[in-house]
């Protein structure tokens, strides 16, 4: 019979892939002849491809199209040429993760604490699993998990992706403070004294009293959860009083941090979090 060739682009896996994964399309012809000549074409430019089948990594928005030359017999029409096929392409993005605690990071003995983690770039349902020391806790599988923790747990999340770009992993940790630490320290220095606030972000006050009323040369150390000492400085306490503010290297990574204060022979030990 007298007949107009067709020809269409079927795609593997489909026309949505991960950023930087091949695709194949594969050249469907009808009426076509027994030798026809494919040519495929990319955004309408040639690529030099003639076979039935081309492969290559699509970028997002890319049309893809086949021309195809029948040698039918009785063709109407020499040449024809594919509907485009518009790629999408979803960029290969690592998920962020960040955890949000209530009511916060140090709380008094059996009270419980409610982490939420907030992720972004994580496709529309990704997976959760929280750990408390390093060891996966069975169920803890949402986006929030409320337990009553003990003093100095590390809670991670690890969250891993969904979507196109599926299972790029993540995590985020805190560390939990609890009571009898009360304000976040311990030791035998005399007086009141507090670090405010805690959490902070690499920037907090000395406050307080000494055990006598006059004048003192405190020493201050920082040192991070391996024992590296990251600050060390000498304030000044006036009339038994101290009120001096401590800027910490803004290259410090986020976590738990001890601060030391000695005085004579006395000293006061604080635990915080930096959270830059």
């Amino acid at each position: 019979p007298t007949a107009l060739p067709v020809v269409n682009a079927a795609v593997t896996p489909n026309d949505t892939v991960c950023q930087i994964n091949p695709v194949t399309f594969t050249a469907n012809a009808v009426y076509g002849g027994n030798a026809p000549v494919y040519t495929w074409m990319v955004n309408g430019a040639a690529t030099g491809t003639t076979g039935a089948s081309y492969t290559f990594v699509p970028v997002d928005g890319e049309v893809v199209s086949v021309r195809m030359v029948s040698n039918y017999r009785c063709r109407l029409r020499d040449t024809v040429m594919s509907e485009g096929v518009v790629m999408s392409v979803d960029s290969m993005l690592v998920p962020h993760v960040s955890i949000y605690p209530a009511p916060g990071l140090a709380v008094e003995t059996g009270k419980p604490v409610t982490l939420l983690a907030v992720v972004t770039d994580g496709g529309a349902n990704p997976k959760y699993q929280w750990k408390v020391n390093g060891f996966p806790v069975a169920g803890a599988t949402q986006d929030t998990y409320t337990s009553i923790f003990n003093d100095y747990d590390s809670i991670t999340c690890m969250v891993t992706s969904s979507g196109v770009c599926a299972n790029i992993g993540t995590f985020d940790w805190v560390f939990i403070t609890v009571s009898p630490l009360g304000n976040g320290s311990v030791g035998s220095l005399g007086g009141d004294i507090r670090l405010l606030p805690n959490p902070n972000k690499g920037m907090f006050t000395i406050r307080g009293t000494l055990g006598s009323t006059g004048n003192a040369e405190v020493e201050a150390d920082v040192t991070n959860m391996l024992g590296q000492v990251v600050y060390r400085g000498v304030l000044q306490a006036r009339n038994g009083t101290i009120d001096t503010q401590v800027q910490l290297d803004n290259t410090l990574a986020n976590g738990m941090y001890i601060l030391t204060i000695r005085s004579g022979n006395e000293q006061k030990v604080f635990h915080f979090v930096m959270e830059q």
